[in-house]
């Protein structure tokens, strides 16, 4: 009987061990979760302005500066590589030009005026030089 008791003793001892163990386990998880949750809000707020970014370079390289444009594409459509290089946004700026062509329409200057061709105004004398000239 003393056996048994002393054995059932060890048991418990070991299964408090065990969940002790087993508690600790499951709030480092819990910790790690909360980080890995943390970290993939960021990186998905990191993602959204870097796309952006890149984005908006994208476009100032093909020459559109109209901000409207940026907000009539579906962003959803465009994404980015493993490289870091946008893609769909070609079709995507294809697309808002065949839907909205006079957001992409060239403005012509006025043709400058070139006075190359004119005479310099002369002058008017003062007195002074006038009656400097005239001596």
């Amino acid at each position: 009987m003393n056996e048994e008791t002393n054995e059932l003793d060890q048991i418990r001892e070991a299964l408090k061990t065990a969940n002790g163990e087993s508690a600790s386990n499951r709030h480092k998880v819990k910790e790690l979760e909360q980080q890995v949750q943390a970290l993939s809000e960021t990186a998905e707020r990191v993602t959204a302005k870097y796309r952006q970014v890149q984005i908006d370079a994208q476009l100032e390289r093909n020459g559109i500066t109209n901000t409207k444009i940026t907000k009539l594409l579906d962003l959803d459509q465009i994404e980015l590589d493993d490289e870091g290089n946008v893609t769909g946004l070609d079709e995507q700026i294809e697309s808002v030009k065949t839907e909205f062509p006079e957001l992409f329409e060239t403005k012509r200057s006025a043709p400058k005026v070139d006075a190359a061709d004119k005479p310099a105004i002369k002058r008017q004398l003062t007195s002074a030089e006038r009656l400097l000239g005239a001596n």
